[in-house]
């Protein structure tokens, strides 16, 4: 009798339920949707009761389907879309629905910890980077913003951990894939890190205990077989996280495997003996579902969603069409150079902020010489993100999957310029994870006596070897490539620097100087008036006062965009962090603040790229987010969520620097009260000197 097994996937859209035999070769998939509910305040939940319903459905079309196979079905493996938060309480109910990974809303959390902890605190214990989307921060957003539901939670479980619940009965394994992408677990010893939990005031007994993937969580109860038309007894496995599946159902399985999804978004992953604990945080990882090793990833965020954007602004037809124009073009585009950044990057810059570009425009450049340009620059973030792996790794050879794996040219042109050999992998990228949580399943049951051999039954065919004729054009492209991205963001600051300048928002050396002598001839309001910012502020004192009146004598002040702001706070003895983009003005700060006494300091620091956002009681944004808004888009929304402190103070012009008034008040109070951050309450609002203030009071600081 040959075994069978059913594997169920919880994607972001819907669950795919698929048969696999003991080949691992798929009989049937099928896949049932459920809505996910997104909320202004950056809010993305789903019902897991959603999720049981949609196993359910997808049970009754596999057994109409394939009723034969379903009859003989061996184990049960699961997956799930990571980075989750479902809190039970102790008789198995859900409290909330469950926040998934596209929730932002921690990102103010995310922030305290960073000043608190350091950007390495968290990377050099799980090995991934801090960010909103983790489990971590999510349990702390729930304690802090709903405390009685915190208080009420037995367990907090990942998507597949409920999906495993829902089949057993049982909610107590989480997987280490899951638990060391959520940063909740200790790369070196497997297991949570109950100091960071003490530190950062999460209750560990919340969480369910660590298990390999391939162990056997427990049996289909009566119930859920009732519910799923199958028979009661059959062993669950733990299952993982759908990172960690993809990677097993791609075949890589043991240390040095590596393999590259080409979807829209691209991502090269693979298996290590250790964790790569990478000093700049260019990579990170997710556990092997055996226990036996860790993955490494690296993301690409745009791969293929730049080719579909690249057939739409140059009218391509379909992408045989794209591949035969792009293949008339020379090997490195006639010079042209593509960076892939149309949704920020990922790997190995991680800048959300960054921008696509075309480089080396000329006169000779035809349409074909922009479609290639678009493959190769793909092909050159991927080779970055290679690169950085071979530090630790030695890979000369790439397992591909996905739907960008059907374009010829594009593999040829990736292992040119990766300078690896490509194996085309049988597998389908949709299926890559259930493939994977079946053969978890299958290791639990003893159908595999490991991973590997799981593995070995997932064929490769088509290999593509590098063309050493093109590699000197690929080793100048992938150069200039390189240089682009640091010469490019450091050009965009210096412009919006000259911008500045030319506003009056900076100081000339001879302002600078002015102001120093007022300064030095005990003129604070004198030497104020040489930034257009403070010059626009006469009556500063009066509405400090107002301020404090609320908040109380501030512990330290974060001003953002600062100018000559912090003398005005170091007069008034508030400790002061302020930080500005023009260099002269923070030293000018710098020198008569040391040479006053204050407890006052400025550093130089870009708001638009990753600013230091250290601890304080009170953020100041004083007409400085219309000035990000209309530098990029959205920028001064991101800000003002991630300002940190229980109080954050907004202040807007009222007027254009020519003096005219055109409804700006009414606009800036319109824009504001569409963009305060959830938790955030008005607690003052007034105008004065033509500048519109707004005190707000945060529930997260």
């Amino acid at each position: 009798m040959h075994s069978t097994l059913l594997a169920f996937d919880i994607g972001t859209s819907g669950l795919k339920a698929s048969l696999v035999d003991e080949n691992l070769n798929i009989i049937r998939n099928v896949t049932t949707s459920y809505p996910t509910h997104h909320y202004p305040n950056g809010g993305c939940e789903q019902e897991a009761a959603d999720w049981w319903m949609s196993a359910v459905r997808a049970m009754m079309m596999l057994r109409e389907l394939a009723p034969e196979y379903v009859k003989r079905v061996d184990a049960i493996g699961v997956s799930g879309h990571m980075l989750g938060c479902l809190p039970m309480d102790k008789d198995g109910q859900t409290l909330r629905p469950a926040m998934i990974h596209a929730d932002t809303r921690a990102l103010a959390i995310s922030n305290a910890l960073r000043a608190r902890f350091g950007r390495d605190y968290f990377y050099e214990i799980c090995g991934n980077v801090l960010s909103p989307a983790s489990t971590l921060c999510k349990t702390l957003w729930l304690k802090e913003n709903e405390p009685e539901l915190y208080a009420r939670t037995y367990r907090i479980l990942q998507s597949k951990d409920y999906l495993v619940y829902r089949l057993t009965g049982h909610m107590e394994t989480t997987d280490m894939s899951d638990a060391s992408h959520g940063l909740l677990m200790n790369l070196e010893t497997r297991q949570y890190d109950t100091e960071m939990f003490h530190n950062v005031g999460v209750d560990l007994d919340k969480f369910p205990q660590i298990h390999t993937s391939c162990e056997i969580a427990g049996r289909l109860s009566e119930e859920a077989a009732g519910c799923l038309g199958l028979r009661a007894g059959i062993p669950v496995s733990v299952g993982g996280g759908d990172g960690a599946c993809a990677n097993v159902g791609a075949g890589v399985a043991k240390p040095g495997d590596f393999y590259l999804s080409l979807g829209t978004t691209a991502w090269i992953a693979g298996q290590m003996d250790a964790p790569f604990i990478d000093p700049q945080h260019r990579v990170f990882h997710i556990y092997a579902l055996d226990g036996h090793g860790c993955n490494v990833f690296g993301t690409e965020q745009c791969a293929g969603r730049s080719v579909s954007w690249a057939m739409d602004l140059f009218e391509v037809a379909s992408a045989r069409a794209f591949d035969s124009a792009a293949a008339t073009a020379p090997a490195g585009a006639g010079g042209l150079i593509y960076l892939p950044y149309l949704e920020g990057e990922r790997s190995p810059v991680f800048d959300a902020q960054a921008q696509g570009v075309f480089f080396g425009m000329n006169t000779t450049h035809k349409r074909e010489h922009f479609l290639r340009a678009v493959l190769e620059g793909t092909a050159c973030g991927l080779s970055q993100i290679l690169d950085v792996m071979r530090e630790k790794q030695q890979i000369e050879e790439l397992r591909i999957i996905g739907g960008g794996a059907k374009s010829k040219l594009w593999k040829q042109i990736l292992a040119d310029v990766c300078n690896v050999t490509l194996h085309d992998v049988s597998t389908f990228s949709d299926s890559a994870t259930s493939l994977g949580a079946a053969a978890a399943a299958g290791v639990a049951i003893g159908l595999f006596g490991n991973l590997p051999e799981a593995c070995s039954h997932i064929r490769m065919s088509g290999d593509i070897e590098p063309d050493l004729a093109v590699q000197e054009a690929y080793a100048l492209t992938k150069k200039r490539y390189a240089m682009l991205y640091p010469s490019l963001k450091e050009a965009d600051k210096a412009a919006r620097s000259a911008l500045h300048q030319l506003t009056g928002a900076f100081m000339t050396p001879q302002q600078l100087r002015l102001a120093a002598n007022c300064l030095e001839q005990d003129d604070l309001d004198g030497a104020l008036k040489f930034h257009a910012s403070t010059r626009e502020r006469p009556h500063w004192r009066e509405a400090y006062q107002r301020i404090f009146a609320h908040t109380g004598p501030p512990g330290q002040v974060l001003d953002l965009a600062c100018g000559l702001n912090p003398l005005c706070l170091g007069a008034l003895g508030v400790s002061t962090l302020g930080l500005d983009l023009h260099g002269g003005t923070a030293e000018l700060v710098n020198r008569w603040s040391a040479h006053m006494g204050w407890d006052v300091t400025c550093q130089c620091a870009d708001l638009l790229s990753d600013p230091p956002l250290p601890a304080a009681q009170l953020s100041l944004m004083m007409k400085l987010l219309p000035v990000l808004e209309r530098q990029r888009r959205g920028a001064g929304a991101a800000l003002l969520a991630q300002a940190p402190g229980r109080w954050k103070l907004v202040t807007f012009p009222t007027r254009t620097l020519g003096g005219r008034q055109v409804g700006m008040a009414e606009q800036y109070s319109a824009w504001l009260a569409s963009h305060r951050p959830q938790g955030c309450r008005l607690v003052d609002q007034f105008q004065q000197d033509g500048e519109l203030y707004f005190l707000l009071e945060d529930s997260h600081g």
